[in-house]
């Protein structure tokens, strides 16, 4: 009599073992990014609306820090990048970005963050599918990263251990532009 039990207890056991892992790979399949496709949505609803970004990046080890503001994006077919029928926003300029390592003397002090000197930034693409990977630019190279929606931000890791955190503001122009 207790051999049944044993065995039933340990089928339960196993049925739970498996119901559990099924669920987890469920769960961590790729999606859209709603964060994402709220902002393709608002560029789809209206000619006048546009999506501004900001970014801050941390430079892992060096600890330099980066400010991007006020980038512009638009809606685009990514194919192959978004997948089949994705959809992504991408930069429509470059966009100054200010680093912590480059310095500028005011008076007997050294501030960080010169103004005069950015680097330029171009969004590539920050598909809706969170199954692709966020492509940005610069003269000195290039970073991607699986994007997160954390909320209405959108952050992540890219292949040099930079964090990125970015959000986003969405616009009605009062003018055609």
């Amino acid at each position: 009599m207790i051999m049944p039990i044993q065995k039933k207890c340990a089928w339960i056991t196993c049925t739970m073992f498996a119901y559990t892992f099924l669920f987890a790979i469920t769960d961590a399949s790729a999606g859209n990014l709603p964060c994402i496709q709220r902002l393709i949505d608002w560029n789809n609803a209206n000619t006048n609306n546009y999506v501004s970004f900001t970014a801050v990046t941390l430079h892992s080890p060096s600890l330099i820090a980066t400010y991007t503001q006020r980038g512009e994006l638009k809606n685009a077919s990514c194919y192959p990048i978004s997948g089949p029928n994705g959809m992504c926003l991408y930069g429509i300029n470059t966009v100054d970005t200010l680093s912590s390592n480059r310095t500028f003397s005011k008076g007997f002090s050294t501030q960080p963050f010169d103004a005069s000197r950015p680097i330029k930034l171009t969004i590539d693409s920050i598909p809706v599918h969170d199954f692709y990977d966020i492509q940005i630019h610069q003269a000195q190279g290039s970073y991607t990263f699986t994007p997160v929606c954390a909320g209405n931000l959108l952050i992540g890791t890219d292949q040099y251990s930079n964090h990125w955190t970015m959000s986003f503001s969405m616009y009605t122009a009062s003018v055609i532009r």
